[in-house]
């Protein structure tokens, strides 16, 4: 069971609002525990955007990870399970904010395309929520598309992040492979897009010029037509 990541998917800490609701700042990193019973307490490490939540026997100081554990069942470590997740929902809710995407330069990125182009993200499948495609009002064209890949799937090795596939102009193609941070395309005809990473390896500025370049290669195209989808046949 990953607690951590279901609760706390789109949402990031409000330094401001960790303070007041009770975390003390040590180490590089934000701290708070409470009593769940007598008997238990939970430990919250918060450090940048990761977290880090675990419950102690108060008698002996030890984790207490059988919550963590799909096959364990039962009422008692089920109410204590119950007791963690309410804990960090509260937190979530009091003293972090919610975004579109999992990155907070994708979010920031997204920001500038509003103020730039007057166009948000918009997320046509239901079944990958975390995938939001930028496209030119003016003719329906595609010039970015959003997306949290997973392990490897950018290249070997390179675990997964958000990412933003763009078209850049054909003659810097090749040369912007050679920028780390920048991959061949996921997903997409790699001989036209490539995919940047949004874990601020590289620069705001730097990816909003790739952005305009990609948004300049729709302007003046013709107006793509969009077909409803056809329903399935009861």
């Amino acid at each position: 069971m990953d607690f951590i990541k279901d609760i706390f998917h789109l949402y990031h800490p409000d330094v401001k609002k960790l303070t007041s609701f009770g975390f003390t700042f040590s180490d590089d990193a934000y701290h708070y525990e409470k009593d769940l019973n007598d008997e238990f307490i939970i430990r919250i490490d918060i450090k940048g955007e990761d977290i880090n939540a675990k419950v102690y026997d108060k008698a002996f100081n030890e984790e207490y990870s059988l919550i963590f554990m799909d096959r364990v069942v039962g009422e008692f470590v089920g109410k204590i399970r119950e007791e963690y997740q309410k804990v960090l929902i509260e937190i979530r809710d009091k003293c972090f904010y919610k975004t579109v995407f999992n990155s907070l330069q994708a979010n920031r990125l997204a920001l500038y395309v509003k103020k730039e182009y007057d166009i948000e993200p918009d997320f046509p499948w239901a079944k990958y929520p975390s995938f939001g495609v930028i496209r030119n009002k003016d003719n329906n064209l595609w010039f970015g598309l959003f997306g949290e890949v997973e392990d490897d799937k950018l290249a070997p090795g390179v675990k997964g992040h958000v990412i933003i596939n763009l078209k850049p102009e054909k003659h810097l193609h090749d040369d912007l492979l050679k920028v780390k941070g920048i991959y061949p395309a996921w997903h997409m005809n790699k001989k036209n897009w490539i995919s940047v990473s949004l874990n601020d390896t590289l620069s705001d500025e730097f990816i909003q010029s790739l952005i305009d370049s990609s948004y300049n290669e729709t302007v003046g195209k013709q107006v793509k037509k969009v077909y409803p989808r056809k329903k399935k046949r009861p």
